[in-house]
């Protein structure tokens, strides 16, 4: 369990390099769109996670082409669980497909999720075999204080994402998607 936090927050500060890196590209200025205290995005680091343990669990055996194509569904997948998390919390969101690319749902989209997908793929077969002999070998005096500080800034984001104790949770969800189905 400790070797897949471990790569979680390796994978989640790469996903937040790489999001300043294409903002940087494509809009040309710093946006820093993160949510939480700390310098990583889970969201990222989720997508990688889930294929990795994939390919672990199926011993390496599953062709690169369904390998592709289920990474394309996690990856959707975490984004759309990402976007509404955030939406439903807030009532706002991050980003918006539906002003960049021809979508039909603001909150997934196939072209940047291919290309996230492209990227897992990079990543699970190329990065990470380099990567995973020092992440597994990390010492635990760095991975404890890492571990408090995420779960700390975990708490925290809620806190005051939700603006305890004023804030009204099932209020909030039957706005949000009520609002989400007004909208589409």
């Amino acid at each position: 369990m400790k070797r897949y936090i471990t790569y979680l927050v390796f994978y989640s500060i790469g996903g937040y390099l790489l999001e300043r890196i294409i903002n940087l590209l494509v809009l040309s200025h710093w946006l820093d769109n993160r949510v939480f205290l700390g310098f990583y995005q889970p969201m990222y680091g989720l997508g990688v996670l889930f294929c990795i343990f994939l390919l672990e669990q199926s011993a390496g055996k599953i062709k690169v082409f369904w390998f592709f194509i289920i990474s394309i569904v996690i990856t959707a997948f975490v984004e759309t669980v990402s976007w509404w998390s955030y939406y439903i919390l807030t009532g706002n969101f991050l980003w918006n497909y539906k002003d960049a690319f021809p979508c039909l749902l603001p909150y997934t989209c196939f072209i940047p999720t291919t290309l996230f997908s492209i990227l897992n793929l990079l990543v699970v077969y190329h990065i990470h075999p380099i990567v995973k002999t020092y992440l597994d070998k990390l010492h635990p005096a760095f991975f404890y204080p890492t571990f408090s500080f995420i779960i700390f800034d975990l708490f925290w984001t809620l806190y005051h994402l939700l603006q305890w104790p004023s804030y009204n949770f099932f209020g909030c969800i039957l706005n949000c998607y009520l609002i989400q189905w007004i909208r589409l």
